[in-house]
């Protein structure tokens, strides 16, 4: 759960509830300061200070925090594999691959699913991370990742 706390938050009959009942659930909570700083059951979190950032940055540290949060590892690495291969921007494929870079926990069929990203999906084929075209990239995710996963020889 994102929680922005703003001026009016702490007022809301509904705000308070909703963290208390994404905490009773165990949900992850990342509170970002806007105009208020974390108070009562939020305060043990670290906030992310987003009172001078702008929306796309705040959306790429979230992206960031949630991605290499723990109890969230297995689903975001599902979430990056789809997002890469339904990405309608090279922009958006360079970013993607970039985090995809930060995981270690693909399984065989998001590798084969990223291979195929890198084939057939022209946003992808184009995009590039740095100098590097982005399906060379991919490619040195799948073949280490594949490599880490195959059982050892007998």
């Amino acid at each position: 759960m994102v929680v922005f706390l703003h001026k009016g938050f702490h007022e809301s009959q509904w705000c308070d509830q909703e963290v208390g009942f994404a905490l009773a659930r165990r949900i992850p909570i990342l509170p970002i300061t806007i105009d208020e700083r974390p108070y009562g059951f939020i305060s043990k979190y670290q906030a992310l200070d987003g009172h001078d950032l702008g929306a796309g940055t705040i959306a790429n540290r979230i992206t960031y925090l949630l991605s290499i949060a723990p109890s969230l590892r297995t689903i975001m690495t599902e979430c990056l594999v789809s997002a890469l291969e339904d990405s309608s921007a090279e922009d958006l494929s360079t970013r993607l691959v970039a985090l995809l870079l930060q995981r270690r926990d693909f399984t065989l069929e998001q590798l084969d699913r990223l291979d195929q990203a890198a084939k057939t999906n022209d946003h992808v084929i184009e995009a590039r991370l740095g100098d590097l075209p982005v399906p060379m990239v991919i490619e040195v995710i799948v073949t280490s990742h594949r490599d880490q996963l195959k059982p050892a020889a007998t």
